[in-house]
Formats: C-alpha cells, structure tokens, sequence
C-alpha cells in the first residue's frame, strides 16, 4: 500500500528539527531523537526555543539601537539565559561525546572499523571552549537558515513537476531503489541536484546579504572605506532577484546554473552577471564555516524525499517567507508526499 498524506500546519516545527538534528550529529556527534521519540521533550524544546531566542533577539539588541547598554530590558536577560541554555547544551553533549569516543577506543572498535578521528574530538582535545563555539555557531547560524532554504527548494519543485521529473530521472541513477545506500562516491556527480539547490536558495534567500568589517582601508566603486568599516553587500537578495542580473527571475529554472548546458542556456543568466552575484555563503576567509555541512544535508534530504515521494503543494506560495533578520515561515507548510511505486 503507498503512503499519501499532507503535512499538518506545523510541519515547519519538523523541519526545524531535521535540520537541528542534522547540526547536532555533525557538531556533537549526538542523536536527539527529535524526529521520532523526543519531538516533544520539554528539555530540548527549551533549545529550540533557545536558538529561535538568540536570532530574534540578537537582532532587535545589536542591530538595533543598543539602548540595553542603559537601560535594564527584560529581552536581555532573555537572551542571556537562552544563552546560556545553548552552552550548558553543548557542552554537555561534548562531554559526553568525549567519553564515548574514550570508551570505543580502549575497546579497539574505532580501529576495527577504521576510523579516523570525529572533527569534534580533535577540537575538543585541543581547546574545548573552541569546541562548544564552533557547535553553537552552527547552531545559530544553520537551523532557521537551513529550514527557509530546505523549504524554499520543496516548494519550488512541488510547483514544477516538470524539473521534479528531472531530477528524480537523474537521483534514480545513483539510487535505483528506495533504500539504496547514499555515499560520498556516488553523490559526486549530481549537477542537476545542485543547481536545484542553487536556483531555489537565489529565489528564496535567507536574508539581505552579508556584512563584512574592512580590515585595511579600500577603494570601491570610486569611494574610499576605511579600516573598521562595516560593509554590507546585498548581492544575495538583491542582485540575484533582478531582471538585468536573472532573466525570468522569478521562475525556477535550475538550468541557468548548469555548465554542460550553458550555450543552450545562456539567456536565463543576463550579461552583466559575475561569479559574485550569487554568494549565500559569503566568500572568502570570512565565507560561512557551515557551507558543506549546509550543502550535505540539503543534498541529502532532497534527494531521499525526492526519490521516495511525488511532493505537492496546492496552496499559493507567493507569500510563503516574511522577511526578518533571517528570513522566516509565513504560512503553513503542508505538503502532500505521494510515495512512489518504485
């Protein structure tokens, strides 16, 4: 018998927690449970909404005029604590990792099976401070993002069944059966998969740009901007969302991004377009620590839902995301998973 159902309003709660228990498995080789057992463990839904806390607040108290420096303000001291809920988190979770990784090894099972060190005992071996900073800064920087991104991609495709066709077509040569293995190997070659991702995070960016602080005095467009300057670049939202820049720019069309067909596709990437129109993570020293943890799990998750279910969506979408300091959910989404036959 096969599986068809829509997503009850508050599917973006589970989202939310595929991407979280996604950053957790990376970042503190820990298993919540989030999508199964411990979706509604009031401890770690004190860290959900601890890291929902540190966004909305860390925008309104350091983006906006910082008068918490002289007056006493109740969302301060709610930012602090949900602060210090993410600390205690991390390490915890840290240490505990620590300790499996000590008992395997005086075990012999991480020779057995080969493995090289986890990237969170080399840094907790080193510095564990270093450790719970690194995990919080995916944290926060990667679940809200991660969850409009995910989302963004599903309802672009639920709306073209047309390039949904085409990348099943070309998931099912890496995944011939539903339960097929996904592997380092054969996810080398998915460039359809990639530029699906690609188009979808340009028509649905996470927020406004980037802000870089000029670490020695340069010249741009004519204007000299000192040392210490804060820098904003609005590429990401704004020039990956013009016409002159993306022609036909709000249509999903994966194809402008892809290479083997770039003489047939040339008109859907205008003229005047440079590698530095499409940046969401940044670039350079300062680009996003969490790019390929990012990219891994939007792979991942796109291909397993892609190649296991047709993905609906019979609601408008035009209002999907309303703008904050990152972009957030506007509407439930309820998408409608039909699993496939074969």
């Amino acid at each position: 018998m096969s599986f068809s159902s829509e997503m009850p309003d508050d599917f973006a709660v589970d989202i939310r927690h595929l991407v979280i228990e996604s950053i957790c498995s990376v970042s503190l080789n820990a298993h919540l449970g989030l999508l199964g057992e411990q979706r509604d463990n009031k401890d770690i839904q004190k860290v959900v909404s601890a890291l929902q806390d540190v966004v909305e607040l860390g925008f309104q108290l350091d983006m906006m005029p910082a008068f918490w420096k002289y007056l006493p303000m109740p969302n301060f001291k709610r930012l602090m604590r949900s602060l210090d809920i993410i600390t205690d988190f991390c390490y915890f979770h840290i240490e505990n990792a620590l300790k499996r990784i000590e008992e395997d090894a005086k075990a012999g099972k991480l020779n057995e099976i080969g493995l090289e060190k986890s990237l969170l005992e080399k840094l907790a071996r080193f510095d564990r401070q270093t450790a719970v900073i690194i995990a919080m800064d995916l944290l926060f920087a990667g679940a809200d993002p991660t969850l409009v991104s995910l989302a963004g991609i599903l309802l672009s495709l639920s709306k073209s069944p047309d390039k949904q066709a085409r990348l099943l077509e070309e998931i099912r040569e890496i995944l011939p059966n539903k339960d097929s293995p996904l592997t380092m190997e054969n996810m080398n070659n998915l460039p359809y998969l990639r530029a699906c991702i690609k188009e979808g995070i340009r028509m649905y960016p996470i927020g406004p740009g980037t802000l870089r602080r000029m670490p020695h005095d340069v010249v741009l467009s004519g204007y000299r901007v000192i040392a210490g300057t804060d820098v904003g670049n609005a590429a990401n939202y704004q020039m990956a969302n013009m016409e002159q820049f993306v022609p036909k720019v709000r249509e999903f069309i994966p194809e402008r991004w892809l290479r083997d067909e770039s003489n047939a596709n040339a008109h859907l990437v205008g003229d005047t377009a440079t590698p530095f129109m499409y940046l969401p993570f940044g670039f350079g020293p300062r680009a996003c620590a969490g790019k390929r943890i990012v990219d891994m799990m939007l792979e991942i998750a796109i291909a397993r839902l892609v190649r296991n279910f047709q993905i609906g969506f019979d609601y408008p979408i035009e209002n999907a995301f309303k703008a904050k300091f990152f972009v957030q959910p506007n509407i439930p989404f309820k998408f409608k998973f039909v699993e496939r036959s074969d």
